[in-house]
């Protein structure tokens, strides 16, 4: 979902930097939603008496807060990387240079 919408807002902006702001910033309450909606669940399994599915639903509301976590800072980072490196050769750029 992000990449789609990262090449949306590329094909808007004028900077890789933009698009990914424009992009973080329409999807971010979304995704965060979804976090929470998930974390509540899983949490849920805490009121089991069974003390390992209780470990269970902490240990994965844990993870999926460690992925939002990783996913919303390497991601950006790694896509703002790897287009800055090519910034010549984004399709931003060559459908500019086509038209």
């Amino acid at each position: 979902q992000f990449h789609n919408r990262y090449q949306e807002e590329l094909t808007r902006s004028k900077s890789v930097g933009d698009a990914i702001i424009n992009s973080m910033s329409r999807i971010l309450p979304t995704v965060s939603i979804a976090l929470l909606a998930t974390m509540i669940g899983f949490i849920t399994l805490y009121i089991s008496e069974v003390p390992m599915i209780r470990d269970f639903g902490m240990m994965l509301a844990v993870g999926i807060v460690l992925s939002y976590v990783a996913g919303l800072f390497l991601l950006h980072s790694i896509v703002y990387l790897g287009d800055m490196r090519n910034y010549g050769l984004t399709p931003h750029i060559l459908y500019l240079l086509k038209n």
